[in-house]
């Protein structure tokens, strides 16, 4: 089997599978060729899942993960700069095109700002999936 970069393969794959760059191939979970998936799952480089969710692929998202979190963290920051940095973060990754400059320059002012407010327990939520967005 021959797995790309940032790719999964799971469940029962035929042997001399090739799974390309950024890819994702769910084979068969059970032994009658059914496939599976009935669990909160993020499957995929970069993907990220809410409760309740399944999101499959390079950068897939579902029931909020990532969005879901900056939305959080800024309706409970009582700081008006990490408020505003958090609805741009969520703007630029909504966009068709995120400018993965902006979202590192201005995660940055949030990770600064929070070690002085309460919502640093979300920034570190936060922060692994950020860092690894574009990596």
């Amino acid at each position: 089997m021959k797995i790309g970069k940032r790719s999964v393969g799971m469940g029962n794959l035929p042997p001399g599978t090739t799974i390309g760059d950024d890819s994702v191939m769910i084979g068969a979970t059970d032994s009658n060729g059914n496939t599976i998936l009935n669990t909160t799952m993020a499957v995929g480089a970069n993907a990220h899942a809410g409760e309740g969710s399944i999101a499959i692929g390079y950068n897939a998202g579902a029931g909020g993960g990532l969005i879901s979190l900056l939305s959080a963290l800024q309706q409970q920051s009582a700081d008006a700069d990490v408020s505003s940095a958090a609805a741009i973060i969520i703007t630029e990754l909504r966009s068709t095109a995120p400018n993965a400059n902006v979202i590192r320059s201005t995660w940055e002012t949030i990770r600064t700002a929070a070690t002085l407010n309460s919502v640093y327990s979300l920034v570190e939520r936060i922060s692994p999936l950020i860092d690894n967005l574009f990596s």
